[in-house]
């Protein structure tokens, strides 16, 4: 539904850009664009194996250890990007990458165990496997949906339609081998209530706010939102489950929140340096065909 709900919303905004060219624009990127599925389905099938490990580790994990853990997809992110856009990162981002990974360990460190069964603790050890699992995926498929937007014509939205609707397939047979029976027998909606669908539309709608804030904005108010994210995460804890905070996590939590900023100011300061060197380069061309 998650999916269905995205493409949905991407369909009304390119309604809106361009209405009158709307059912051919539908067209060339959906049955005249099945060699471009070929290629979307890659990252679609990665995303759509990265929301059941997130589901599962968030039914087994302290939603703020989680929080924290999941922040992983940066550092793999990153590696990825060096290895498949040839990116070049400055010391401070790779500083910051270990600090990163630093936090995360750190959050891992169990002080008692006397508290956890030997089941509990073995499917708290999968669910965390899980998580470090969907970063991997999450950092792969990042990396490869953006060299697929930089590398055709369709925009956000038209390449979001072309993500969702394999995604929405992968989901369905994920669906169907997990709960097929409990489909049949109490229907597709069972459960529903306000709950699941403002859930739904959080994970639907949160990714196309993050392109937005991205392209409109920069990387320092998206960390500022990540690390806000970790902060909000910690409160709803403690208020809605009554989980306390300990120093490990806490600690772990600074040193993530820290390790984002840095890299976030960071890669803001080297795209102003890349601008500003344009924009005297455009000039200088300018004044000496003057």
């Amino acid at each position: 539904m998650a999916e269905l709900v995205k493409v949905g919303a991407c369909l009304l905004v390119t309604f809106l850009r361009h209405p009158s060219k709307w059912l051919s624009n539908v067209y060339s990127i959906t049955l005249g664009g099945l060699r471009e599925w070929a290629r979307v389905s890659v990252p679609a099938t990665l995303y759509a194996v990265q929301n059941n490990l997130v589901f599962f580790a968030l039914s087994n994990l302290n939603s703020v250890v989680f929080q924290v853990t999941y922040q992983l997809k940066i550092l793999t992110t990153a590696l990825f990007s060096v290895l498949i856009l040839r990116k070049t990162l400055s010391k401070t981002q790779w500083l910051s990458l270990l600090l990163l990974f630093a936090g995360v360990a750190i959050t891992q460190i169990k002080v008692d165990h006397s508290q956890h069964t030997h089941t509990a603790h073995n499917a708290e050890a999968i669910a965390l496997a899980a998580v470090i699992g969907a970063s991997v995926l999450s950092g792969f498929a990042s990396i490869y949906f953006e060299k697929i937007l930089k590398g055709g014509s369709q925009s956000v939205w038209e390449r979001n339609i072309q993500l969702g609707i394999p995604g929405a397939m992968c989901a369905t047979v994920t669906l169907f081998v997990k709960d097929g029976h409990s489909l049949m027998d109490q229907g597709f909606f069972h459960g529903y209530d306000s709950w699941v669908w403002l859930l739904i539309l959080l994970q639907s709608l949160g990714g196309l706010l993050v392109a937005l804030v991205v392209k409109v904005m920069d990387n320092i108010l998206k960390t500022f939102a990540m690390a806000l994210a970790i902060l909000l995460s910690c409160a709803a804890s403690f208020f809605l489950f009554r989980t306390g905070i300990t120093i490990e996590t806490a600690v772990g939590a600074h040193l993530v929140i820290m390790a984002m900023f840095l890299y976030g100011y960071n890669a803001a300061r080297l795209d102003s340096t890349r601008y500003t060197v344009k924009q005297t380069h455009s000039k200088l061309t300018v004044a000496n065909m003057s």
